[in-house]
């Protein structure tokens, strides 16, 4: 049993040096370390309108595919859809002949890239807005303002994510911070940065490999999972559910629970401690 409580003790450490290599890697290279020589972001964002186009028809479905780019989706005071991008014509494509489609190409180098602007995507639309939106983004920051008949696809490489409200959303982080506000049926995964998210009203599937997970408060009625490889997780208030909480390393403290209930919300961590203030 000695041997056997040894190998997990190992297995544990191990598993935090290659994680804290891993995110130190992603943190050099994302440029967050400040480390000049992997600095991959640029200070300077376009300033440049290229593109600037107001729609009465609602698309049920916006793509955003961008090499370099902060985006920004905002809540309209109209029923119209307003797109404004900054950046180079030359790098641009637009499609909004059915749904609207964006792709931002940036300029191709060799080997470190250095001085590459960012663009910048602004798209306004209705607060009734009910579609889906898609974002893929290689490098930059994205910004969704409060849709909670929309669902949303986010997939980041390297760049904070802040959704202040949606009803459905598949958030994918590489390495970064993903903020959310209120969501009714949470995806969730970070390889690398901390996750917050304010309210769950529906269900939800976290991930992370490295940082911190705070949820502040949440009401599931299926089935749900928490799961991190290293850092803290936290959880406020939750509805009366069955929490399966364990650590391989660190302290467990769940101060309410019903082992007789119907739905269980599953907290797994490896190295980090679980607080559950409900």
């Amino acid at each position: 049993m000695q041997n056997k409580g040894l190998i997990i003790f190992l297995i544990v450490i191990l598993t935090v040096l290659a994680l804290s290599i891993t995110g130190g890697m992603f943190w050099l290279l994302s440029g967050r370390g400040g480390f000049s020589f992997f600095q991959f972001r640029s200070s300077s964002v376009s300033t440049e309108l290229v593109h600037d186009k107001t729609y009465e028809n609602v698309f049920k479905e916006i793509t955003i595919d961008s090499d370099a780019g902060d985006i920004y989706i905002k809540q309209s005071k109209t029923e119209e859809v307003s797109v404004k991008i900054y950046g180079e014509t030359s790098q641009l494509d637009v499609s909004d002949k059915d749904n609207l489609t964006i792709k931002y190409v940036a300029k191709k180098c060799i080997g470190f890239c250095f001085n590459v602007q960012k663009s910048k995507i602004e798209i306004t639309l209705p607060e009734s807005f009910d579609g889906k939106i898609n974002i893929e983004n290689k490098y930059g920051d994205t910004s969704i303002e409060e849709f909670l008949n929309a669902s949303a696809d986010v997939n980041h490489h390297y760049g904070d994510i802040k959704v202040d409200g949606i009803n459905k959303g598949k958030i994918v982080n590489k390495c970064g911070d993903i903020d959310i506000g209120t969501i009714n049926e949470a995806e969730v995964e970070n390889n690398f940065g901390d996750i917050d998210i304010e309210k769950i009203l529906s269900s939800l599937n976290v991930e992370a490999d490295c940082g911190d997970i705070e949820i502040h408060e949440l009401t599931i009625d299926k089935n749900s999972k928490i799961e991190n490889s290293m850092g803290d997780i936290s959880v406020g208030r939750t509805n009366d559910v069955y929490i399966d909480a364990k650590t391989s390393l660190g302290n467990v403290n769940v101060r309410n629970n019903n082992s007789k209930s119907d739905i269980t919300l599953s907290i797994d961590n490896s190295c980090g401690d679980i607080t559950v203030k409900n």
